[in-house]
């Protein structure tokens, strides 16, 4: 049986990672479900990523370069809507067609100038958990949580059994951005936003991987804010189609071939 190392949503499809292979499962347009299986071959590359990955603190800052590689098309979108509306001018219809840099300067005004750039933080972050909710990525990363709840609590992967499992998940990515906005909010008051990104990752991502009881159980109301913006911003009920998206990958690493 293989072992499930990680996980990822995405808007149509359900990605998880094995000790020797990645397999992404999607629901086309005919309402398929097509498994792609990819093997994760041994090599100088995948060498130097591992022993990154073990030194301490400099393991966070190679996050932010790995998840920059791994969703490289959602940070181009990203930037091609923002360039959009700078050359249009970022005009709302309406009556006012306040541009948006004045709506966001508005805003900006209401917090001291210090708090900029926390405030920016998290307004992105909003934003990023409104497009979550308002598209199938929320119920699909929903489905990725359940899959795994399911087997590691009980390892019935039926689909009427997986229904069952809670969709917050205690490894999830959004308790590192918990984390890590956190550290943000305050190095940001004392340092240029850049200095603070990477100290954050840094060192959100060493509490985000501590496993001393001691230390987790101090950080445990940390951890209920993480769990509350998986369920509420981050997640979304999925339905079975989507609970059959995740099972199909699941399927793949866990189960033998």
């Amino acid at each position: 049986m293989g072992r499930i190392h990680g996980g990822m949503a995405g808007l149509n499809s359900v990605l998880y990672f094995g000790n020797d292979k990645k397999v992404r499962a999607k629901r086309n347009r005919n309402g398929e479900i097509v498994v792609k299986e990819e093997k994760i071959v041994p090599n100088r590359l995948l060498k130097f990523k591992e022993k990154l990955e073990k030194i301490p603190f400099i393991r966070g800052a190679w996050m932010i370069v790995k998840a920059a590689i791994m969703n490289w098309k959602m940070y181009v979108t990203a930037l091609l809507v923002l360039f959009f509306a700078k050359m249009t001018g970022g005009k709302l219809e309406g009556a006012s067609s306040m541009s948006m840099d004045a709506i966001f300067g508005n805003v900006l005004a209401i917090f001291p100038e210090k708090t900029h750039h926390i405030v920016t933080f998290g307004g992105f972050m909003l934003l990023f958990a409104l497009f979550v909710k308002t598209t199938a990525l929320g119920k699909y990363h929903g489905a990725e949580h359940m899959v795994d709840n399911a087997y590691a609590q009980s390892k019935d992967l039926s689909v009427e059994n997986v229904m069952n499992y809670s969709r917050i998940h205690a490894k999830c990515g959004t308790n590192l951005v918990v984390f890590i906005f956190m550290f943000y909010s305050v190095l940001a008051l004392m340092m240029n936003s850049l200095a603070a990104t990477v100290l954050a990752f840094m060192l959100g991502y060493e509490v985000f991987i501590l496993r001393n009881k001691k230390v987790n159980k101090l950080l445990k109301p940390i951890y209920k804010i993480g769990f509350a913006a998986q369920y509420v911003l981050f997640t979304s009920q999925p339905e079975e189609e989507h609970i059959e998206v995740a099972l199909a990958s699941y399927e793949r690493v866990v189960l033998p071939a």
